[in-house]
């Protein structure tokens, strides 16, 4: 039985796309799969897939790595699939001292170094940038396969890495776990959702904005605000919380992050899906996830006009595209669904059939299977 072993230094072990899709996918046909995480305490046989995991905060990077390279020696995978650059050092110190042809696999899902030096200020943040980067050319020249879930994160990797094999394998929904629901047409009440990391940078200000004064201008209907996800900023949290406070005409139903299997059952009283984050370099260059989520539950959508959908994908079927500070274009577009329940219900029936037709994880696993495979 082929060993796949998939780790990771910067995702919680139950990470949607390593476990529910990646590992998940290997056990049904057959594999034998692990996950080796830093980023909690864990020792748990889930699904079939053994986790092992250790808290990694107060480590240095070489101790992580050499924990890492321990229990891939237990292990002794065949394949081993890295979520991050760090722990392909990892991999590479097993792959020296295996009795075997290993594999090694950069799974590449996220803008990298921007997702850590951006975050930084000043000088500190120059220097981060420029040695990371070098760092990520250096481990991605390492791997046999590069693996990308997007388009316009593999031209990078194209350039700096251009004999290394690769494969697109695209990060959409798990179909048998979003349930279609249609959006209540119920008369007088009205859900928007706003899912994911509740943070000013992915534009909940806007989106309660827009809620706002969509429930002044429409005193007779009742709008409810349905957010689902967490906070990451106490600071942030004091400031949306403050601002939800001041909907006096509007319900707000917050709901905690939930399990990736139940996400489609909290959508089902929602008619509309909502997300109109700043369009920054790293959100202006990533496809979000939700959109194939919110397509997969039937739920039209509003979504900031970033280059990253622009690119891969036509909305105008099954929702809009908008500048996430036009406002008053998203109220309009809302009061369009409200005047005209029939292009809600037909926007939710092609959001669907698109998930069905194109964008599921089970159209793309096969192409992950075969490279492991080959």
């Amino acid at each position: 039985m082929k060993k796949i072993t998939l780790l990771t230094t910067g995702h919680p072990p139950l990470d949607e796309r390593i476990f529910y899709k990646i590992a998940c996918s290997f056990i049904q046909k057959g594999f034998s799969v692990s996950i080796i995480c830093s980023t909690q305490s864990i020792n748990a046989i889930i699904e079939k897939v053994s986790i092992i995991g250790f808290d990694g905060s107060n480590l240095k990077k070489r101790e992580k790595i050499s924990k890492i390279s321990e229990e891939l020696k237990n292990i002794c995978p065949d394949t081993i699939i890295c979520c991050e650059p760090l722990p392909i050092l990892a991999a590479m110190a097993y792959k020296k001292t295996a009795a075997k042809k290993v594999i090694i696999c950069y799974d590449i899902t996220e803008w990298y170094p921007e997702n850590v030096s951006l975050k930084l200020t000043g000088l500190k943040k120059a220097i981060s940038y420029f040695s990371l980067y070098l760092f990520n050319i250096y481990v991605s020249n390492l791997v046999d396969i590069l693996i990308f879930s997007e388009k316009l994160k593999q031209k990078r990797y194209q350039l700096f890495a251009p004999t290394r094999k690769i494969e697109r394998i695209e990060h959409y929904p798990v179909l048998k776990y979003f349930h279609y629901s249609t959006p209540p047409l119920t008369k007088g009440s009205f859900t928007i959702a706003f899912t994911g990391l509740v943070t000013i940078q992915r534009g909940i200000l806007n989106v309660i904005n827009v809620v706002e004064q969509l429930s002044g201008r429409n005193p007779n209907i009742k709008f409810i605000l349905k957010i689902i996800g967490k906070y990451i900023s106490e600071t942030e949290e004091i400031i949306i919380n403050e601002r939800l406070d001041e909907l006096k005409y509007v319900k707000i139903d917050f709901n905690e992050w939930v399990d990736y299997k139940n996400f489609s059952k909290h959508l089902e009283d929602v008619n509309i899906c909502i997300d109109l984050r700043e369009k920054d370099f790293i959100f202006d260059n990533s496809l979000p996830i939700k959109i194939f989520e919110y397509m997969a539950c039937g739920k039209p959508i509003i979504y900031s006009d970033v280059k990253a959908i622009k690119e891969e994908l036509d909305i105008k079927e099954f929702g809009f595209l908008v500048n996430p500070k036009d406002i008053k274009r998203v109220i309009e577009l809302i009061e369009t669904y409200l005047a005209n329940p029939h292009q809600l219900q037909l926007h939710s029936t092609n959001a669907r059939l698109t998930a069905e037709q194109k964008y599921n994880w089970e159209k793309v696993e096969s192409k992950l299977i075969k490279l492991v495979e080959d």
